[in-house]
């Protein structure tokens, strides 16, 4: 590990005060880690030798000539088998080969990053977390089969309301001088639709005009500056205006009456769009279409599943004679951050924060905003309404600076927060709130450099940086020349000649990997070059390896895909035992129960389940999690109890079903 690392265990020795030196608890675990690995391996032989084919079996030599022999199945009578069953035998067999096959590199992968993982991880999750993959992909697909009940009726309805406003946004465009021509107006002074979707039509050059003209006044606005900073130190803000996508413009629409009311207006039209499919559900079952695993483990719902809109989530409701329980992990995903952190440091704040059954955002807001934290948290339950929303504010600040500097982001725009002040916040976040943050924020890009380049990283830093200075801009610009980029994506002004040069030049001198050699002298920069240079490996403590990731998507993906990891499980747990899971929402899973059912009894059964399920990730981290029961699914719902204690299904108080049957 690092020196700091290294420092850091040997000071603090643990969470129980002595504990052992770094280096020794490094001699033990190796030793111990060593002793694990030749026992699975020792019961895959054993294994291989019961149940597989052997060689003894098989009198064909190996196409590699290693003298291996591959497997090869007995005879079968395919005779005896319709062409539709031959068919799917053979399919079957190519499978088992290629699994055989893909088995021995994920072995070697496993045991070249096994100081990542949980050192039992390829006998409780399978190698590369083949186990937890299957079960997670026969849950979800149980899900996709079964649906998810939605109320067509009151669907029908939504996708009016939203049409109508939706309309009334897009007249609102025509209030701007320069939006002149944005919409156009038949004869009668109606809107022209589009004839494919109906939507009011909006001249795409036209738009992209207006765009550029809101950027120009934004960047003039000193309010903007102070509370965004300059859009040139914004990846996405220097040619924004020529990608017109409503959801990269979200984060403007408080600074700019146009951009508020064009993102106002794309928002209501999708929010109609997903009405429309709802009320078309075939038997008032909606069947999503899931991705099983993304790159980062999640599984990627399509967005009619999680909508954001309190009166499209109200179109999801219990199959008649039934309820839904909703139980929601409390912030999970800090929870296996700190098991990270632990893991790979011996200490972490973050876990005796959460071990002390204290909300780490709370416990963030009130350092941040120098309150004690009992005084902090009575704000929550305070009878004056600014306190409350004191309390709900400042939590929420919290919130996004954990996450977002948990992930990487070194820039981060907190709504209502000043960009200095931001950055203030991080800074104290990862010094004095959760020091830990620090070691594993460390910039690791010289070394991941120097392993693709198969070169030393010291020649690296010689030969890259820019008169002898090496710092963040310097690897971000040395990145822009790889990717291709003409600009510097930090601070938005032209790349040298000589620079470019430079880079290219360097990199020709200290590589010494082969299979780069040819696209380096090419000097031809692109985002798969930048990939294969700048990727990193990412592990999660299941055992799952990420090949050729970014700094953030390394850093995201070891405690996001971890929590990921704990929720599948605790999906195909509960299906297993005979719930029916009808959504599933990165930290919240939601099943019908029968009215008649004890509520109280099952919401603790679908607790227990769902919170033994992450401790198996993460076993050093106390679990926790909150349940709701509702007829209809709902934007925040409270978990409300009867006089004698009985959890009462959740009725709010203006439901969003009521509201647009009265408009």
């Amino acid at each position: 590990g690092a020196d700091g690392v290294v420092e850091a265990s040997c000071d603090r020795g643990g969470e129980g005060g002595e504990g052992v030196g770094a280096h020794e608890w490094n001699v033990w675990s190796e030793s111990s880690e060593q002793r694990e690995w030749e026992e699975i391996e020792r019961e895959e032989v054993e294994r291989e030798a019961d149940g597989g084919w052997t060689q003894a079996e098989n009198t064909s030599t190996s196409p590699r000539g290693d003298g291996v022999a591959p497997p090869c199945p007995p005879p079968l009578p395919f005779s005896d088998v319709s062409h539709g069953e031959e068919a799917t035998l053979v399919r079957g067999l190519c499978c088992l080969f290629l699994y055989r096959a893909l088995h021995r590199h994920a072995v070697r992968l496993s045991r070249m990053h096994r100081h990542h993982f949980h050192t039992d991880a390829p006998r409780a999750f399978g190698y590369l977390t083949e186990t937890v993959q299957v079960k997670g992909y026969l849950a979800a697909r149980e899900l996709e089969v079964h649906g998810i009940p939605v109320d067509c009726e009151l669907a029908k309805k939504t996708e009016e309301y939203f049409e109508r406003k939706a309309v009334d946004a897009a007249q609102k465009l025509t209030e701007f001088s320069y939006a002149v021509g944005l919409l156009r107006f038949d004869v009668h002074g109606e809107l022209v639709r589009d004839e494919a979707t109906n939507k009011p039509f909006l001249d795409k050059d036209k738009l992209q005009d207006c765009l550029f003209y809101a950027v120009k006044e934004m960047s003039a606005d000193p309010l903007f500056l102070d509370y965004h900073g300059p859009l040139h130190a914004d990846p996405q803000g220097l040619e924004l205006h020529k990608d017109p996508h409503p959801v990269k413009w979200m984060r403007y629409a408080s600074f700019h009456p146009f951009v508020d009311a064009w993102v106002t207006f794309e928002k209501h039209w999708h929010a109609k769009k997903l009405a429309a499919s709802f009320a078309t559900a075939e038997g008032g079952v909606l069947h999503p279409s899931i991705s099983k695993c993304m790159r980062n483990g999640r599984l990627s719902y399509p967005e009619q599943v999680v909508p954001r809109d309190c009166e499209l989530r109200h179109l999801f409701c219990a199959s008649p004679g039934h309820r839904l329980l909703s139980v929601d992990y409390n912030y999970i995903e800090l929870c296996t951050l700190a098991a990270i952190c632990e893991h790979e440091y011996q200490y972490s704040i973050l876990a005796r924060v959460i071990r002390a059954n204290i909300d780490p955002h709370s416990f963030t807001a009130s350092q941040l905003v120098g309150m004690p934290l009992e005084s902090f948290c009575a704000l929550k339950t305070s009878g004056n309404s600014g306190d409350r929303e004191k309390y709900a504010q400042h939590r929420a600040i919290a919130k996004k600076v954990n996450f977002a500097t948990a992930s990487g982001q070194t820039r981060i725009v907190v709504p209502d927060v000043k960009v200095e002040q931001a950055k203030a916040f991080r800074l104290k976040l990862i010094t004095s709130i959760y020091p830990e943050l620090k070691i594993i924020l460390r910039d690791d890009t010289i070394m991941s450099l120097a392993t693709n380049l198969h070169c030393n990283p010291e020649a690296v830093k010689v030969n890259l940086s820019y008169h002898g200075r090496w710092n963040r801009d310097t690897v971000s610009e040395i990145a822009d020349v790889v990717c291709g980029n003409r600009c510097s994506s930090r601070h938005g002004y032209p790349l040298s000649k000589k620079w470019k040069k430079q880079v290219w030049d360097g990199l020709a001198l200290i590589n010494r990997n082969g299979a780069l050699s040819e696209a380096i002298s090419s000097r031809a920069g692109s985002p798969t070059l930048h990939s294969v240079l700048f990727g990193k490996f990412a592990c999660t403590l299941t055992g799952r390896v990420r090949a050729r990731t970014t700094y953030t998507s390394a850093l995201n993906t070891v405690f996001s895909g971890l929590a990921a990891d704990g929720a599948k499980l605790a999906m195909w747990n509960l299906t297993h035992i005979g719930y029916r899971v009808v959504g599933f929402i990165h930290d919240e899973i939601v099943v019908e129960v029968p009215e008649e059912a004890d509520l109280q009894h099952e919401a603790a059964l679908v607790q227990q389940v769902m919170e033994e399920s992450m401790a198996s990730v993460a076993p050093t981290i106390p679990i926790r999690s909150t349940a709701d029961v509702a007829d209809r699914r709902c934007l925040d719902p409270k978990k409300c109890f009867s006089d004698v204690g009985t959890l009462l299904p959740f009725m709010p108080q203006e439901m969003c079903p009521q509201r647009i049957e009265m408009e």
